[in-house]
């Protein structure tokens, strides 16, 4: 039974060689946006002088500022893929 036109289009969506450019790029592009994303989080962490982070979080604030001071592009790339975000 030959593919109705609706499965053509559906399968034709799937195919590696027409789409491999775009899913290439797409994969560095979110990656720079993570990143550039924990960047600037970290950097209102560490300079943000909010209740909270200079409250009941300040440990954890000292223990990334340390942190970032000796491997931050470490520290971002944990942080980055981590659940635990910050707190890690």
């Amino acid at each position: 039974m030959p593919p109705s036109a609706r499965q053509s289009r559906l399968f034709s969506a799937f195919q590696p060689d027409e789409h491999l450019p775009r899913i290439k790029s797409f994969a560095p592009a979110v990656r720079t946006q993570l990143m550039e994303a924990v960047q600037r989080t970290l950097d209102y962490v560490l300079t943000a002088r909010t209740p909270d982070l200079v409250g009941p979080l300040a440990g954890q604030v000292a223990s990334l500022k340390k942190q970032s001071e000796t491997d931050r592009a470490g520290l971002i790339e944990r942080v980055a893929y981590s659940q635990a975000g910050f707190t890690a």
